[in-house]
C-alpha cells in the first residue's frame, strides 16, 4: 500500500522507489514540507515510526466473488426437483 512506498529505497529490488510526495520533502529552499527532509546515509531513515501511517479502518475490495455449494438433495423452497 501507500505507506510501503515511504520507506528507504536502498534494497536491491528492481525499480524500488520513494513515493512521488517525497519529491516534497523538507530542504532549504521548501521550510514549509511537513515531509521529512531525505539525508545521505540516515541510519534512522529505517526505524520504526507512525509517521506514514494511514487510516485503515475501512475495507476496499476491488472484486468479490461469493459462491454456495448445494446439497446433493433437491432444496424444495427453490421449487428444484
Amino acid at each position: 500500500g501507500y505507506q510501503s512506498l515511504m520507506s528507504v529505497p536502498y534494497d536491491s529490488w528492481t525499480g524500488f522507489n520513494f513515493h512521488k510526495d517525497m519529491l516534497d520533502a523538507w530542504s532549504p529552499s521548501n521550510r514549509e514540507s511537513n515531509i521529512p527532509r531525505l539525508q545521505y546515509n540516515d541510519t534512522d531513515a529505517s526505524s520504526s515510526s507512525d509517521r506514514f501511517l494511514i487510516n485503515a479502518s475501512y475495507l476496499n475490495l476491488q472484486s468479490i466473488n461469493i459462491g454456495y455449494t448445494l446439497t446433493k438433495e433437491p432444496d424444495t423452497s427453490f421449487g428444484l426437483d
